[in-house]
């Protein structure tokens, strides 16, 4: 086995670090003239095959967590690029279409540039300087609710891992059916790993081939002592790769095999 070249096998990957692949999502041409408000594929191209493989997604999500009384999902990387934030946006407009009440939080909140004017969004709320409702009212996303990170905060390990953020959570688990958070990547900063604590799963997001096994098993174990139920998606698969899924949770064991090949490409999230 060579540990150290980048795996695109979804077999091993589930073999070496012990978590189901639930997809592998294909790269996806879009048109990049599309408005921002366009720029969902999920609303923008609904058919295609990287949108069905994110259905395929969402099919084992309902019977692996949120049939046993889950709410909350964050989704994570190991690093940036990875497409988390693709796979956290069509997720949850894919999760709205089945008149599921969702909430989708942009929880980097390292993103931001000191002194850059944005948005009211979660350190808002967070600091209690803005309610729930007036950063969805200037909520920028018209597909689902959404929260943005809002403006800088130079500490956002301790915000995140607060008393305040995980009454916040509890506030949302009342009001939603499904909360998605979109996390931090997990190569520089323990910020996805506090996120991670409140959550009921947790999804990493891999690039095909970027990685080795070492690196994965790495980030794999960052999640373990943090979060219960978790499970890999592989994105940025490449034409001639086996698109498929498999996921074991709580007694439930199904798999899916389907050879199939698109020559596309995503915009990096």
């Amino acid at each position: 086995m060579l540990k150290n070249r980048g795996v695109s096998s979804s077999s091993l990957v589930e073999k070496e670090t012990g978590a189901s692949v639930y997809a592998k999502v294909p790269h996806s041409i879009t048109n990049k003239k599309k408005s921002k408000s366009e720029s969902a594929l999920a609303i923008s191209d609904a058919h295609d095959f990287a949108v069905e493989k994110i259905r395929t997604l969402r099919t084992a999500l309902e019977f692996s967590f949120i049939e046993n009384g889950g709410k909350v999902l964050a989704i994570t990387s190991i690093a940036s690029g990875d497409g988390k934030t693709f796979i956290s946006l069509n997720l949850s407009i894919l999760f709205k279409q089945l008149n599921k009440k969702v909430i989708l939080i942009d929880c980097d909140l390292r993103k931001n540039i000191k002194g850059k004017k944005y948005a009211k969004g979660l350190s808002e709320i967070l600091y209690e300087t803005s309610t729930l409702e007036e950063v969805l009212a200037e909520s920028s996303n018209p597909h689902c609710d959404y929260i943005g990170r809002g403006a800088y905060t130079s500490m956002p390990s301790e915000l995140l891992a607060s008393a305040k953020y995980s009454d916040f959570i509890k506030k949302l688990r009342e009001i939603y059916d499904i909360i998605i958070i979109d996390t931090p990547p997990l190569n520089l900063f323990s910020d996805a790993q506090w996120i991670c604590r409140q959550a009921d799963f947790a999804l990493l997001i891999m690039r095909s081939g970027a990685y080795s096994i070492d690196q994965i098993k790495e980030k794999m174990k960052l999640l373990e002592v943090v979060v219960e139920h978790k499970a890999i998606v592989m994105n940025h698969c490449s034409s001639g790769e086996s698109f498929g899924y498999g996921y074991g949770y709580g007694g439930y064991g199904y798999g899916y095999r389907n050879g199939y090949g698109n020559g596309y490409n995503i915009k990096k999230t």
